[in-house]
């Protein structure tokens, strides 16, 4: 039986035994040169050098030769710098090798110090080989910064933020603060490529709907002629058997911002704002094939995520998946699949509150969307992130194993009669995002139900209609390691 998160669990481990292979085959490789210059060198001192023969402090074994005192004080005074320890596989060696950044490694740092552990010295030697080493590509770039900030001995919140970003290989362009960092670290032109990554487009509402519902907004002259222009509408659609048309639903959705729109405060707690956005959304969905998941729900994909960034010697027995605000998902075959997952936030939440929420909620759609490109090939998610009545909606894209986050859309809930004016913009963006939604979730779940086909494993499938591998390995996401599930204080932050 077909098992998503059992997928996710094999192309992990397969992932990480490819990477032991590679060690081990590295390690053999060093060690037979090693033999072989060890026994070159043995030949040669014994045709020329009589006083080393005659001591006999060296071994007939070339392995034990080089472990002895004499081997080491050879080559140590030769060249202190031309030697690897294949032990430790860190540059001991010059400058001038590059050490390859395993994300593994820095993810098991990271969790050593987001612990409250301190560092060893082969953590930092590690984290200043990978600073040395540079490197060209963005994944190396990402690794060099978060390097350098988990060096730091005090964090603020901005460097909580880009080093578990960076850790994740995510690109975030939505905000202005990590905006400038990646311009430091990547240059105009890496930044400039990514930012015009083209990116898909999925229609909201129809023409025709939309010029309806902007005439029926901008020609009100108040709350109660503009209602009973709604009923009419709907009355209308009810007696042409149409309850189920867009036009229907976008009504509905009006019908119930404007009923709302004298019981917004700006003192409203978190669980309020969402409560009523959560109303309008289940209005969009209404007889949908995805679900709505809501009461601050755990999100399956980070635990994942959490599970893998652990260590073999972690003290941490159980993992809680990150809590989410409001989950979409999908059902096939007796599964639950996550198809996006988006937050929301207090009209007052500091600036700090809302980039970490901005930051988790990123790191969250990317453990999302690396089970999603594993189980079907998806290549994007689209999510949104609210403070109170204003929010955003944005894309996260796969580019080459790494994620790049952009901005698609502002949104807003009109508080006030004049507002309402704007509001079109605001349902062609929902729209919009259902259909993406609805879109995607087809399509993981023709993904799922093909890989149940009776014949699969007897017939063999051409390669266009098999589901390739990525061709970049897909980052782990990284979160705080916590040992207990977050009180009610903290949910209301």
């Amino acid at each position: 039986m077909f098992k998503p998160v059992s997928c996710l669990s094999f192309f992990v481990c397969l992932e990480r035994i490819t990477r032991q292979i590679y060690r081990t085959e590295s390690l053999r490789t060093l060690g037979a040169a090693a033999s072989s210059s060890a026994q070159n060198m043995i030949n040669t001192f014994d045709e020329g050098n009589s006083s080393l023969t005659s001591n006999n402090t060296y071994s007939a074994d070339p392995i034990s030769y080089i472990n002895s005192d004499t081997y080491t004080d050879l080559t140590t005074s030769a060249n202190p710098k031309a030697f690897v320890d294949p032990s430790t596989s860190v540059a001991t060696a010059g400058k001038d090798s590059e050490v390859e950044a395993d994300p593994m490694d820095l993810h098991t740092i990271f969790n050593k110090q987001a612990q409250g552990n301190q560092l060893s010295d082969q953590d930092i030697n590690k984290l200043n080989s990978i600073i040395q080493s540079g490197g060209s590509d963005v994944k190396d770039k990402l690794a060099s910064i978060a390097s350098k900030t988990l060096l730091k001995q005090k964090w603020d919140a901005t460097d909580d933020i880009i080093a578990k970003l960076s850790l994740s290989s995510i690109c975030n362009l939505i905000s202005p603060t990590t905006f400038d960092v990646l311009k430091d670290i990547l240059g105009n032109e890496e930044l400039l490529r990514l930012d015009n990554l083209p990116q898909p487009s999925y229609p909201g509402l129809s023409a025709e709907n939309g010029r309806l519902l902007k005439d029926l907004l901008e020609s009100s002259d108040n709350v109660n002629d503009l209602l009973e222009k709604v009923y009419t509408n709907q009355r209308d659609l009810v007696a042409k058997g149409k309850r189920t048309s867009e036009l229907y639903t976008a009504l509905a959705m009006i019908h119930l911002v404007v009923e709302n729109l004298e019981n917004w405060k700006v003192i409203d707690s978190e669980m309020t704002v969402y409560r009523r956005l959560a109303s309008l959304l289940d209005i969009l969905f209404w007889r949908s094939p995805v679900d709505l998941v809501d009461g601050d729900c755990s999100s399956l994909s980070s635990k994942d995520a959490m599970i893998l960034n652990q260590t073999d010697d972690s003290d941490m027995v159980t993992s809680y998946g990150r809590k989410i605000d409001l989950m979409i998902m999908t059902s096939t075959q007796n599964f639950r699949i996550e198809l996006n997952s988006s937050e929301w936030k207090r009209h007052h939440a500091s600036p700090t509150l809302v980039l970490k929420q901005q930051s988790k909620n990123l790191r969250t759609n990317a453990s999302i969307l690396a089970k999603l490109i594993r189980l079907a090939d998806c290549d994007h998610v689209i999510a949104m992130d609210w403070i109170g009545t204003t929010g955003y909606m944005y894309i996260l894209m796969n580019d080459n194993g790494i994620f790049v986050a952009k901005s698609m859309a502002c949104l807003a809930i009109p508080t006030s009669f004049g507002q309402l004016k704007g509001f079109q913009k605001t349902l062609n963006s929902l729209f919009s995002w259902k259909k993406h939604v609805e879109s995607l979730a087809m399509k993981i779940c023709h993904a799922v139900d093909k890989k149940k086909i009776p014949l699969n494993g007897i017939v063999r499938k051409s390669t266009s209609e098999s589901i390739l591998a990525p061709s970049q390995p897909i980052a782990t996401p990284v979160f705080s390691p916590k040992q207990k599930k977050r009180t009610l204080a903290q949910v209301e932050q």
